[in-house]
């Protein structure tokens, strides 16, 4: 926890039994699965920003399954190659979600012989209840990716999942030299669930970044096939993905009642160097 600074008067938070705290008496109490709160802006708008507790707890057990271990692995594996000899490498997870790709992150790298920093952030609380009960040496916090509550210049990595990519913000955190991670889908990820889904499927258009103060290093591809038997785990992984929102329901219970399905999974990652 002592990654993170105080989101009121950003002075460093330390431990003080159940909670954390600043020079200014500002505290903040850490949940009971050991996540704390920084929320303060979106806490004035909304009670539970982000996603539902249904959609975090789908998440949260398809994704504990390791049916995405290809992206796991390799996301791991490009970290520790990118740290190189740094032995305590400080690592950020904006948009961590359910922790299952920064534990990834963490037990590589500790694998590896290093002793890692390794935060998660999310502005879901529901998914840092899971989050933070995968590994207690990682913190966790609820916050805006936006605005971290993090010092400048204190992380080697950046990692940024499926989600809105707040490169000013990543820009601001990572030291100079510092590399940005950016994970999206692959052109035919879910494939097949989109030809059982829909008429006419279309690919994913893929991303072409360019972002200011950074220079792009790398593009990896990760894939694989999946088989679901189960109809929870076909319900869990609809539930993941944005066709959840734009299917009727008579395809979904179509998909429904499948008593399995292959898949073709896809992943794109792009690396990024800060420039001094």
């Amino acid at each position: 926890m002592d990654l993170f600074l105080c989101p009121i008067c950003k002075m460093p938070l330390s431990r003080e039994g159940g909670s954390l705290k600043c020079a200014q008496s500002h505290n903040f109490d850490l949940a009971s699965s050991g996540y704390v709160n920084l929320l303060v802006d979106h806490c004035k708008r909304s009670s539970a920003p982000g996603d539902s507790k249904e959609m975090c707890a789908a998440r949260n057990h398809f994704l504990s399954k390791g049916y995405y271990h290809c992206l796991a692995e390799g996301l791991a594996n490009y970290v520790t190659e990118a740290v190189g000899g740094n032995l305590r490498p400080v690592v950020i997870d904006a948009a961590c979600g359910e922790g299952y790709y920064t534990a990834a992150l963490y037990d590589h790298l500790a694998a590896a012989g290093k002793a890692p920093r390794v935060a998660g952030v999310d502005i879901a609380k529901y998914a840092l209840k899971y989050a933070a009960k995968r590994r207690k040496q990682i913190s966790f916090a609820a916050a805006s990716i936006f605005n971290l509550p993090l010092e400048s210049e204190v992380a080697d990595v950046v990692t940024n999942l499926f989600a809105p990519v707040a490169d000013a913000e990543f820009r601001r955190v990572l030291k100079p030299g510092g590399c940005m991670v950016v994970v999206g889908p692959g052109e035919r990820h879910l494939w097949e669930l989109k030809q059982f889904l829909y008429e006419s499927p279309y690919l994913n258009e893929p991303k072409h970044y360019s972002f200011e103060g950074f220079a792009l290093e790398r593009k990896m591809h990760f894939g694989d096939r999946i088989r679901l038997t189960s109809g929870e785990d076909i319900r869990n992984l609809f539930s993941m993905t944005p066709y959840y929102w734009k299917t009727s329901a008579e395809a979904a219970e179509r998909l429904y009642s499948l008593p399995q399905i292959e898949l073709e999974i896809s992943f794109e990652l792009q690396s990024f160097i800060k420039k001094s």
